[in-house]
């Protein structure tokens, strides 16, 4: 059986407008953005495209319906992502990001904490809200599936009482500066329990 690649005129309008995002408010930028050799800076930088992109509405998108969000799927999401990064791959990422932040929120949660974690996001027109995903160790990279403490995962958790006492470090956490440089406004953290 072939499989149809044809994309629907849904899919078809949500790749018109992406790319119309990407070519008026990204690549007027873009060129400034990759001459920024400090990634730091270079980040902070992206804020106003950000802004627009949540404005846009893309960053409520991987968000269900249910939720307040637009309910876009993985090949919307993907085709959408294409366009954007066409252009520019910082602000995208800056969006991957925070939506690899909600997965285990998307996923996993239930309806208390899909409401506490989702509903800010869906709030947010302003895109000043951002999710992160920290998963790289410092020593052991990213080797989640290792049964070893030395080559997987180093950060622990463990309950106390109500709260986890987390413990161990991570690097490589895109969006984890948030974008006031205080940290992000939800963190998703692997841990061994």
């Amino acid at each position: 059986m072939a499989i149809d690649f044809t994309l629907s005129p849904e899919q078809l309008q949500l790749q018109a407008n992406a790319r119309a995002f990407a070519e008026g408010v990204l690549a007027p930028i873009a060129a400034q953005l990759d001459a920024i050799a400090d990634p730091a800076e270079a980040f902070y930088s992206t804020r106003a495209a950000f802004r627009e992109m949540a404005k846009a509405g893309f960053t409520k998108s991987f968000i269900p319906v249910a939720d307040g969000g637009l309910g876009f799927g993985l090949v919307d999401f993907a085709i959408a992502a294409e366009e954007l990064a066409r252009i520019d791959v910082n602000v995208p990422t800056t969006l991957l990001a925070s939506g690899l932040g909600l997965q285990p929120v998307l996923q996993f949660g239930d309806a208390a904490q899909r409401k506490l974690f989702l509903q800010p996001f869906v709030d947010d027109e302003d895109g000043a809200l951002l999710a992160s995903f920290a998963f790289t160790e410092v020593a052991g990279g990213a080797n989640f599936d290792s049964n070893d403490a030395e080559a997987g995962v180093q950060t622990f958790a463990r309950r106390d009482g109500d709260n986890w006492i987390v413990t161990g470090q991570k690097h490589y956490t895109t969006n984890g500066t948030g974008w006031e440089g205080k940290g992000a406004h939800v963190y998703s953290v692997v841990c061994r329990t």
